[in-house]
């Protein structure tokens, strides 16, 4: 049994799926941006690992070649903030 479509079932059809299109686009768009965060993130906690790795920061407190931020932040050569951040990751200090 086959009935053809009139205009305005057609044009029904037409709009719901343009508008799932559009959906379909956005939801892609916001799992392309995820995994770019993913791999930002992965890429920053890497780089926090090499430039500042926790065992080397054990032992600059632990022998007191290091007292405060400061005085990591210049042995690791790496600013305030983003030592601030590796400590606070590390749970050396609350953020």
């Amino acid at each position: 049994y086959e009935k053809e479509l009139t205009d305005n079932q057609y044009n029904m059809i037409h709009k719901i799926f343009e508008k799932w299109s559009k959906s379909a686009r956005k939801i892609v768009a916001m799992q392309e941006k995820a995994l770019e965060l993913i791999h930002e993130l992965n890429a920053n906690k890497f780089a926090f690992e090499l430039l500042m790795p926790k065992e080397a920061i054990d032992y600059m407190l632990r022998t007191g070649r290091a007292k405060t931020v400061g005085d990591l932040a210049k042995i690791f050569k790496v600013s305030l903030s983003v030592m601030n951040i590796r400590l606070i990751k590390l749970g050396y200090i609350e953020g």
